[in-house]
């Protein structure tokens, strides 16, 4: 039993890997770069590619520690950075709505 969800937790992981690149390639041919909403859509679904093809790499090889950990560390770091990005650009959204609010009500 354990075989076999081990091997559908690949397959799941390879289709991820699958989906999510075909999806990056297809979205790449339309104009995703003029909005911000589009940017951060594309740049989410290739960190999160990424990450599938990461793991699936090391399932496939088994990367070296060094390597596997370098790999995992600017790979995270880029992810948390965007991530701390958002939430930035929300609580900034967030104020500006509420800043807003207050003077209309004056």
């Amino acid at each position: 039993m354990l075989t076999f969800i081990s091997a559908l937790a690949v397959a799941l992981l390879v289709a991820c890997s699958v989906l999510g690149w075909t999806f990056v390639i297809l979205y790449s041919r339309v104009r995703w770069y003029s909005s911000q909403v589009g940017r951060h859509l594309m740049r989410f679904t290739i960190e999160l590619s990424l990450t599938f093809s990461l793991t699936l790499l090391n399932y496939a090889i088994h990367l070296r520690p060094m390597t596997r950990a370098v790999l995992s560390v600017a790979l995270f770091g880029l992810i948390a950075w965007d991530l701390g990005t958002r939430i930035r650009l929300h609580l900034a959204a967030r104020r500006e709505v509420r800043d807003d609010a207050r003077e209309a009500s004056r």
